[in-house]
């Protein structure tokens, strides 16, 4: 079975700086990998490529297919991108901005069959945003927001999940439920791809990782085998404290 993603030797200029440089890798169904480094390491840049917002040379490939050879609609098929936050600025509903995810299928074109209508509706319950579906999405706080833009990108039934900072803005109860449905898509055979900045947050939450210092790739493995306190000081300057985090959990959840 190929890999859900496979980025060979990824470039990306942007004006007169290479920003990505040689990266590859590789990200497999029923796992979640994190995008890890400090400010400017090319994070954001990388995962924009993959969705076919910023260009590049090398290649992505969905599930053994090359995206150049894709045309937008069967990009949309195989993956879609969570931003960390919506530019939506006109008070549709959360069902319309969902089905906005859906009609990607058809770029732009509007079919409404009955296999779309259930697709929004599954994408609803599963991005557990369905209570939400009649209210207008600008009167949102970020966390519902956040559900709803993961809602959008389910409601295409792509199987590769692109997150950017998906945790940003949110507190750690929006966090914490937000990383728990994550689980249950990784769970449910979703590969997922989530850039962070917060080290404790991958290491609960992410299953490998790619450690990023200027555009190229220092280490990638198991999350706990990068992060570890040579690369950490390395890359971040800092030194590693052992068992020194906060730790949360939601109510009624048992230990990890």
């Amino acid at each position: 079975m190929p890999d859900a993603l496979r980025v060979s030797d990824l470039r990306i200029v942007r004006g007169a700086r290479t920003v990505v440089d040689g990266v590859t890798f590789a990200a497999q169904a029923g796992r979640i990998l994190g995008v890890l480094g400090p400010n400017g390491a090319g994070k954001s840049s990388l995962v924009k490529a993959i969705a076919g917002i910023l260009p590049y040379e090398g290649d992505v490939a969905l599930e053994g297919t090359s995206a150049a050879q894709l045309d937008r609609a069967g990009r949309a098929r195989r993956m879609a991108y969570v931003p960390q936050q919506s530019e939506l600025r006109s008070p549709l509903s959360v069902r319309e901005v969902v089905a906005h995810g859906r009609y990607a299928h058809h770029v732009g074109r509007v079919r409404g069959t009955d296999g779309d209508r259930a697709a929004i509706e599954r994408a609803l319950h599963l991005g557990e945003a369905a209570s939400l579906a009649h209210r207008a999405f600008t009167a949102l706080s970020q966390g519902e927001r956040q559900r709803v833009l993961l809602a959008r990108a389910l409601a295409t039934e792509a199987r590769l999940l692109l997150l950017d900072e998906p945790t940003a803005a949110l507190d750690v109860g929006h966090a914490l439920r937000l990383y728990r449905l994550l689980r249950t898509l990784a769970k449910a055979g979703y590969a997922i791809l989530a850039v962070l900045h917060p080290l404790e947050e991958a290491l609960d939450w992410t299953d490998d990782a790619i450690l990023l210092e200027q555009g190229r790739i220092v280490l990638s493995g198991k999350t706990r085998d990068v992060i570890r306190a040579g690369s950490l000081e390395r890359v971040y300057g800092v030194n590693l404290v052992p068992n020194g985090a906060l730790g949360f959990r939601l109510p009624n959840e048992e230990p990890s």
